[in-house]
């Protein structure tokens, strides 16, 4: 018998519709409780072979997402994957921010989920919990399958080891990769995520060579904001958000991350304070490599890589948060090896 943690955080796969035939995308995200989310999501082939508990530790639509609720979800999954009780977890959540919830997971967790061969699956759905095909049940049915056997029965030549995964749409993927590109498709969250099964030599998962750490519930986390480059941008915010104190930037940039030159005064007076910064695309896809088309060594910034400007928003956090506990942690190798 496998022993699953459900922890539920709320999001449309807990959503309900008023008037789920006429109009079933409008809807309250975040209104069932995870407990009652499993009465229809578990197959008959799986009763008797796995034992859940649910923990339903918030239940919101995930726009409304805080930096505290992700150290609580990480204080939880933390404690739960060091319990031998547990064999392993899966995260309801709701698909606007599984990204960031996606690389925090991975940052913080995947070398140990690795270590103790243990899944943390994340997963979610675009259809609210009371419509007519909703999609919920089966990624959750799928989720727990794979936090228990480290397989899935739709993909059955695929076998894992411990890691942070996602589920969704019948692909799986790590968390890491997560990134919702539409805002209605029923694969949005999935669309272009490589699917583990396509490239089973990618197995064992990648994790981090740093576990980073991460405030404690009530803990401030660094100040980071994200900045667009756009036509005609102008450079005003970014020099208020430098008097104010800002620890830390993104950068949206057009294209391959390119930065408007309006923005170059503000990066270099940046610079001079020592203040991190991260140069991703509003593109969303795509490698964002280092001193391409710009000097990352002349502006002070460090290539996204493959990180949107969410997940490099998270990325920064944690990485200035762990600089007083890690040793030799250089921002640019961590972009490189993500």
């Amino acid at each position: 018998m496998k022993n699953i943690l459900i922890i539920g955080m709320g999001g449309t796969i807990a959503g309900i519709a008023p008037d789920p035939e006429v109009d079933p995308l409008n809807y309250a995200a975040g209104q069932v409780g995870v407990a009652d989310l499993l009465k229809n999501s578990l197959p008959p082939q799986l009763s008797g072979l796995v034992h859940l508990k649910t923990l339903q530790l918030a239940n919101i639509n995930s726009g409304d997402l805080t930096e505290d609720l992700l150290s609580k979800l990480g204080q939880t999954v933390g404690d739960a994957l060091r319990q031998r009780q547990y064999d392993g977890i899966v995260i309801t959540h709701g698909t606007d921010t599984i990204e960031e919830t996606g690389i925090f997971l991975h940052l913080a967790f995947s070398r140990l989920a690795s270590r103790l061969g243990k899944a943390v699956v994340l997963t979610g759905a675009m259809l609210p919990s009371n419509v007519s095909g909703a999609d919920g049940p089966q990624n959750l049915s799928n989720a727990v399958e794979l936090a228990a056997f480290l397989g899935v029965s739709f993909q059955p030549k695929l076998r894992l080891s411990g890691g942070v995964y996602g589920t969704f749409a019948g692909k799986v993927i790590f968390a890491k990769d997560y990134l919702k590109r539409s805002s209605n498709q029923m694969n949005a969250p999935v669309m272009d995520s490589l699917d583990l099964s396509a490239n089973p030599s990618m197995l064992p998962p990648k994790s981090t060579e740093f576990a980073l750490n991460f405030p404690k519930s009530g803990e401030a986390w660094p100040w980071v904001e994200i900045l667009t480059s756009h036509a005609g941008v102008r450079p005003d915010v970014f020099k208020f958000l430098l008097k104010q104190g800002v620890e830390g930037v993104v950068l949206a940039g057009t294209g391959q991350g390119n930065v408007h030159e309006n923005l170059m005064e503000s990066l270099l007076l940046a610079k001079g304070q020592q203040l991190p910064m991260v140069r991703a695309s509003r593109t969303l896809l795509g490698d964002i490599r280092p001193e391409v088309p710009v000097s990352d060594q002349s502006l002070g910034t460090v290539a996204a890589r493959n990180l949107s400007p969410a997940k490099a928003r998270v990325a920064l956090q944690l990485f200035i948060y762990s600089q007083g506990a890690q040793k030799d942690f250089d921002l640019r190798h961590l972009f490189d090896t993500i």
